[in-house]
This record gives C-alpha cells, sequence and structure tokens, in this order.
C-alpha cells in the first residue's frame, strides 16, 4: 500500500473499529465478496473502453474512475476482514518475480 493509502488507514482507525463491531466479521466478508466481484466487473469494463472490441457506453475516463472506487471499496473491506499486510507483501514479492520470470523482464 502506498503511504498515502495507510495515513488514511491510519487516521480512521477508531472509525474502521467501529465499523467493524457494528456489523461484525461476516457482514465485512459478504462485503469483500461483493465488492471484489464489482472490481472484477470495473476491470472487465475498463478494458472494454480501451480496446473497443466490444463497445461500452462509458469513456476510459469513467472506467478508470470505476476501477479507482472499486479498488477502493475493495481494499476497505480487506482491511476490515483483517487481511495480514505483511503477508500480503510477502506474497507481492513472490508473485512479481514469478510474472517477471514469466515474461522474461529483469
Amino acid at each position: 500500500m502506498t503511504k498515502d493509502i495507510v495515513r488514511a488507514l491510519e487516521k480512521n482507525a477508531d472509525k474502521l473499529d467501529a465499523i467493524k463491531k457494528k456489523i461484525g466479521k461476516e457482514e465485512v466478508l459478504a462485503g469483500l465478496a461483493e465488492e471484489s466481484a464489482e472490481l472484477s466487473q470495473a476491470a472487465l469494463k475498463y478494458r472494454r473502453a480501451l480496446n473497443g472490441a466490444n463497445p461500452t457506453p462509458i469513456d476510459i475516463l469513467t472506467a478508470d474512475e470505476h476501477l479507482q472506487e472499486e479498488m477502493a471499496d475493495t481494499l476497505l473491506n480487506a482491511v476490515l476482514a483483517g487481511v495480514d499486510t505483511c503477508a500480503v507483501a510477502e506474497i507481492l514479492y513472490k508473485k512479481i518475480n514469478r510474472w517477471c520470470d514469466r515474461l522474461g523482464v529483469d
């Protein structure tokens, strides 16, 4: 996560705790699943806006805005669900290196 994202989460830690207590882990997980699906749809819509092979009524800028919004919603729910960001960071290093190996990127 970028420093801006970490800062936003830290500044709102009390609010995040209140949300978790109010709705509970099960509802947070349901929200994570829903927002993840919406993120997937936003990415697919963005792709359509970029390549034009299957036209969509939204333009590239709007598609990008939707992608950012859904990423924020997904990240928020992941944090509320208690995803271990340190573990995620370790996995990211491995996946980035594996992807570079597959693509022949240094």
